[in-house]
């Protein structure tokens, strides 16, 4: 996978979201100009991540929530 792509990176967040019963949102963050928030929901739902580019931002969300997925509650 090209992780600069975002179609490659989209396809992999949406069969990583299907596998894992998540979903993902994402926009434009109004805060900061030139950023992306992403948030991935799960039953151990995380803080957004924000970052200027929507591909690392959609990986990150997804790396960090399937870390909360696999600690024991």
């Amino acid at each position: 996978m090209k992780f600069t792509d975002l179609n490659a990176v989209m396809a992999a967040v949406r069969g990583w979201c299907d596998a894992k019963d998540a979903v993902v949102a994402f926009g434009y963050y109004g805060y900061i100009p030139g950023e992306w928030e992403v948030r991935v929901f799960t039953p151990t739902s995380i803080s957004p991540i924000v970052h200027s580019d929507l591909c690392y931002a959609l990986l990150a969300a997804c790396l960090e929530a399937s870390r909360k997925l696999l600690v024991p509650a």
